[in-house]
């Protein structure tokens, strides 16, 4: 997978990168082969099934002046062409058909994994220093293809109303694949289109501004003067379309948390939570019981702190290595990502499909450090395969379990009352699928 760049000829590079996209491309339809006809679940209810304003292709521009057509609740948020999309896929399907629903966000997911190939790769070039161009392109698909194949990204493909968090991501990803590939100071012109686009999906996608600067710091190694000044109207435009969106009329929102003080020092625990699904996701949840924590003298606030505290120094310490700024990049990325869920005091204090957005980064860090790692050492190349031949169809399996899991409000929760016994809304809800089968006695326990 990394040989040195002469024993590796053009023509084969490019061969083994064709049959490696040929594989992973089979392997990600399998693996959401058995999806497509799920059923609505969660927030799903209320922005979709119960949401009279998405049955009607006419109130699309309705969507666009205000927060009352997302949901058939009040305080439901400004994501205009999240309805839109709602609204073409009902249209689509001829009703609730949950396959369109589903379609259209599989479609999305495969152009954003796609184009994360070329996002990664840039990146690779670069900071690739004395790493072979082989090395870079393999890398790069392997890194894309292990995104999109990991068992988390599930949990917001199967989650319908969770196409806010899957497209605001993707609107982030053409941005900088954009400036990546564009030329001139036309491309920082276009590549805040698809941010402003991502902001009416959900307005997380205005992290862009930060993520570029450090992009701008650590891939095209910058000063901090220059980055600044290059930076400085991509934050201008981002604070100028975050606050159109907080402009327009909307119902009150509540985010239904307690003290922000005590929800924002759980959330290092909660990244910790997030790394280990990376490597062991075995333990996700389509609601998780995980809770606050009662003090700031609790030893969860304490690990967190450590666990923060051994990744930003990793991130740090690959900063400083040309070659290995990928991995800051990549930490960097996900850090930024999980700013806006853990500032705002939520009900949930974790949410697995909260990993969607972030795990761009992490992915590429853990991606690039393990090739590198195997690369400096000169480590036999036929294990690195054999890793990957293991790991991608072992990821595409859990992706079709969590599929089925997925399947119905029974399967669904529960799974969730094992894999969250506390959750009283889980096993509320697994009551009341229980009921609707008339299941009674299991109901009542």
């Amino acid at each position: 997978m990394g040989p040195p760049e002469s024993n590796v000829a053009p023509g084969e590079a490019r061969r083994r990168f064709a049959i490696l996209t040929v594989v992973i491309l089979v392997l990600f339809l399998a693996a959401y082969s058995n999806h497509f006809s799920n059923g609505f679940h969660f927030d799903d209810s209320h922005t979709v099934v119960e949401n009279l304003f998405i049955r009607d292709l006419a109130n699309i521009p309705r969507f666009f002046t205000g927060s009352g057509t997302f949901s058939s609740l009040s305080g439901g948020g400004y994501r205009p062409l999240v309805s839109t999309s709602f609204a073409v896929d009902y249209s689509l399907g001829g009703g609730l058909n949950p396959f369109f629903f589903h379609l259209s966000t599989f479609f999305w997911f495969l152009v954003q994994g796609i184009l994360m190939v070329f996002l990664y790769r840039r990146i690779g070039d670069n900071c690739r220093g004395k790493t072979s161009s082989a090395f870079v392109p393999l890398t790069a698909l392997l890194a894309a293809g292990f995104y999109c194949l990991h068992p988390v990204e599930a949990e917001t493909i199967n989650y319908i109303c969770a196409r806010s968090d899957s497209l605001s991501t993707l609107a982030i990803v053409v941005a900088f694949v954009i400036y990546q590939y564009g030329s001139g100071t036309k491309r920082y012109v276009l590549c805040l289109i698809p941010v402003a686009l991502g902001a009416l999906c959900k307005p997380t996608a205005v992290m862009f501004a930060p993520l570029f600067l450090g992009y701008l710091l650590l891939i095209e190694n910058r000063s901090w003067r220059d980055a600044a000044v290059r930076s400085f109207p991509i934050f201008v435009a981002c604070v100028t379309f975050y606050g159109f969106i907080s402009l327009i009329p909307s119902t009150p929102w509540f985010p239904g948390g307690a003290s922000r003080l005590l929800y924002m020092a759980t959330q290092p625990a909660m990244m910790a939570y997030y790394v280990r699904s990376l490597f062991l996701p075995f333990w996700l949840s389509a609601d998780t019981d995980m809770e606050v924590v009662g003090s700031l003298g609790d030893i969860q606030v304490f690990l967190g702190a450590v666990f923060l505290a051994v990744l930003l120094r990793i991130a740090f310490g690959a900063a400083r290595e040309p070659g290995d700024r990928p991995i800051a990049f990549g930490l960097l990325w996900f850090f930024l990502a999980l700013i806006p869920t853990s500032v705002i005091p939520l009900t949930e204090v974790a949410n697995d499909h909260r990993m969607f957005f972030p795990y761009v980064g992490l992915v590429l860090a853990v991606v690039w450090a393990v090739h590198r790692f195997w690369e400096k050492r000169a480590l036999p190349q036929f294990l690195l395969v054999l890793a990957w031949t293991i790991i991608l169809p072992l990821c595409a399996y859990g992706v079709h379990v969590r599929n089925g899991v997925w399947k119905d409000d029974k399967t669904l929760w529960e799974d969730a009352c094992v894999k969250s016994p506390k959750n009283g809304r889980a096993q509320m809800n697994l009551g009341l699928a229980y009921m609707a089968e008339g299941r009674f006695d299991l109901a009542r326990e």
